[in-house]
């Protein structure tokens, strides 16, 4: 299962306030690998290309997507069962045969692995940088991305980085995502 959200990010100095810019990430339940890219808005065509990108891209390292799990954001869904069949989101996990899981509303905690991601976001990136451009900012946040995946150790995984832990899942064949 992964789990997935869309974050706004905060404004970048000299940049046009009124330009927003989200995040959106998709992160996998097992591993921690994290897939994120910044879009230039929340509507759900947007972030069904997105999933389409994203769903390549963890198949390309090995990770079947099964079940994804996200709030009730209309971005995802929408809240009348009648039209949900017509949603740009839910019908992209329809072709990608992907089981829409949805977290209780108000209930943040419950996707809290990718709440956490944001945090991390926050803490680690976002402050320690300073950025001329969204185009200075989507260079350096790319690197960190690959440093995220790659060479932080987390806490949830035994101090493994998510690619030694989703190496280490290969090689005992238990991927199940």
């Amino acid at each position: 299962m992964v789990h997935i959200d869309v974050h706004k990010q905060k404004n970048i100095k000299g940049e046009n306030p009124k330009k927003k810019k989200y995040w959106a990430g998709v992160i996998d339940d097992a591993t921690r690998i994290t897939y994120a890219e910044v879009l230039p808005n929340k509507r759900a065509k947007t972030l069904a290309d997105f999933m389409r990108r994203a769903y390549k891209w963890f198949q390309s390292r090995g990770i079947t997507i099964k079940k994804l799990l996200s709030d009730n954001g209309l971005e995802f869904t929408t809240h009348h069962l009648v039209s949900r069949h017509l949603h740009s989101f839910e019908v992209m996990l329809q072709k990608l045969n992907i089981v829409h899981k949805y977290t209780r509303i108000r209930r943040p905690q419950t996707n809290g692995k990718i709440e956490r991601f944001w945090r991390i976001i926050n803490d680690n990136f976002f402050f320690k940088h300073t950025f001329t451009s969204h185009k200075d900012f989507n260079m350096k946040f790319k690197d960190w991305l690959t440093y995220y995946n790659l060479k932080r150790p987390h806490g949830g995984i035994k101090n493994m980085t998510p690619m030694q832990k989703l190496e280490k899942l290969l090689e005992q064949k238990l991927v199940c995502v």
